[in-house]
């Protein structure tokens, strides 16, 4: 994952499903990877559709988010889970605001 073209670190990613089932998450390492955990010691994710959610908002940073609602709380992101590895990547831009950062 990266922001602006360089890998971003400590970010919360989430990924619900659309239809049934339970959200998985993983955080970003300093190469922006991530690895999903469906339960806490469970990689992965239901086989779905998934809305994703990216956050830098933390304890660590004293709640402060520094990406546009687009990626969090509007979130326009969006990926399918199928049966075995998958890699989803993400190209975030901190700047050119859409409606949905408004």
């Amino acid at each position: 994952m990266t922001l602006d073209g360089r890998p971003l670190p400590d970010a919360t990613v989430r990924f619900t499903p659309t239809g049934r089932g339970r959200t998985a998450q993983g955080v970003t390492d300093g190469a922006g990877r991530y690895r999903l955990l469906y339960l806490r010691d469970i990689p992965g994710a239901d086989v779905d559709r998934h809305v994703v959610r990216i956050t830098t908002a933390s304890e660590e940073t004293g709640g402060v988010e520094s990406l546009p609602p687009r990626y969090h709380r509007r979130s326009q992101l969006e990926a399918i889970v199928r049966h075995g590895h998958n890699r989803h990547d993400f190209a975030l831009e901190s700047t050119a605001a859409t409606a949905a950062d408004r």
